[in-house]
């Protein structure tokens, strides 16, 4: 609660200073239809998502604020505030300086993102989305293409969601005992660059990152005498590709890193297609066919995509209501395992918008740890949001 009313105190005098105020307050319903493995965990989940956002312009520098505030279920322990931009930006003709809290997406592929490393995942939000990072920015653009310098001061955990809540660790996690490589913690200065350009039809570009990793090692062990996972942060350094390649209806994506943490180095791929069918049955309609295929030498201990193949369907109708569906299916290679994916929405009226979300885990095996620990959390959420 104290930290709803200091996102409301930022709000305010931004308010005031005669910019554009606006956002959405989303309610949600999750629910669960088989048994929890651990009788703590909910059989239904409900939350309140409020996110407020603010913009100011002047002729040659803006002024922005994005914020978010979730309100859960007391035993889920995923209610949280947090600042996603809050960043000054000003520019010239061929550069642009920003300072503050922001949000930056790197890559191209759907179903896994390699080389957007810059924020932090927050992991008490059920949509994945990223939480601000304090950033010092600098964009260069010139004939050879865009050049991002980035100094990323301080480190942010994801957080973990506590034992009542559904889609968490087998063990619970003790954020409290986390540590990290870096010998000044989450103070820790990061740095990333990223150069794109494009060449006819084909969109490309090279990252370097090199700090804090955001994805933790969880080890576990005990703790008061129970056992818990405890989370570290290496130092990690990263060399990633991204590619976009239009040919006719057809998309073709890649993105590829070089990762080195811990004294290994490790290589990891997502590469794929996505086709469209316009105007489908002579309707107004659109279809896109998505495959993705992605590679991962860390292994099934460290993430779901080490040899998986994604499909899915992505349908947009077109239509002033903006309905528009995304399924997908993710299969592992090597032992079968399933995970089904569903988001889907449509507007009401110009205020209001009904979602639907949900993930569904299928045949899944103990040589997936990752994906056998949710076997039992399968869910489907709906949505009610309205913007103002």
């Amino acid at each position: 609660m104290r930290r709803t009313f200091a996102t409301l105190l930022v709000i305010a005098p931004l308010a005031a200073s005669g910019g554009e105020f606006g956002g959405s307050l989303e309610a949600r319903l999750a629910t669960y239809p088989s048994t929890p493995l651990d009788p703590q965990q909910q059989k239904n989940a409900y939350s309140l998502v409020f996110n407020p956002e603010f913009s100011h312009q002047w002729e040659t520098s803006s002024l922005s604020f994005s914020g978010y505030s979730q309100l859960s279920d007391d035993n889920s322990g995923r209610s949280h505030n947090d600042i996603r931009e809050l960043e000054f930006i000003t520019w010239g003709e061929q550069w642009e300086l920003r300072a503050g809290i922001g949000e930056l997406f790197w890559g191209s592929t759907e179903s896994r993102h390699l080389v957007d490393v810059v924020n932090q995942r927050d992991g008490l939000a059920l949509e994945g989305s990223k939480l601000g990072q304090p950033v010092v920015g600098l964009t260069l653009t010139y004939d050879w293409g865009n050049l991002d310098l980035l100094l990323l001061p301080g480190f942010r955990k994801g957080g973990f969601p506590d034992s009542g809540s559904r889609l968490r660790p087998a063990l619970p996690v003790a954020d409290a005992l986390t540590t990290y490589e870096a010998e000044e913690g989450d103070d820790h200065i990061d740095g990333a660059l990223h150069w794109s350009a494009s060449l006819d039809t084909v969109d490309f570009g090279l990252t370097l990152f090199q700090g804090t990793q955001r994805q933790p090692r969880l080890t576990p062990q005990l703790a008061g005498g129970a056992p818990v996972l405890i989370p570290h942060y290496p130092l990690l350094t990263l060399y990633g590709l991204d590619l976009t390649w239009l040919n006719e209806d057809w998309i073709w994506k890649l993105e590829a890193v070089s990762r080195r943490a811990e004294g290994q180095t490790q290589r990891a791929l997502t590469v794929g297609f996505e086709v469209t069918q316009y105007s489908l049955f002579d309707s107004s309609s659109d279809l896109g066919w998505l495959v993705e295929y992605s590679w991962d030498e860390g292994g099934k201990s460290n993430t779901l995509f080490d040899n998986d193949l994604m499909v899915g369907l992505r349908w947009s109708g077109n239509d002033s209501d903006n309905s528009e569906a995304l399924l997908g299916l993710m299969i592992d290679l090597e032992n079968e395992s399933k995970l089904l994916s569903l988001e889907a929405s449509r507007r009401l009226t110009d205020d209001w918008k009904i979602g639907f979300r949900g993930k569904a885990v299928i045949d899944s095996s103990e040589g997936d740890p990752l994906l056998y620990g949710l076997r039992q959390d399968s869910y489907l959420e709906a949505s009610l949001s309205y913007f103002f």
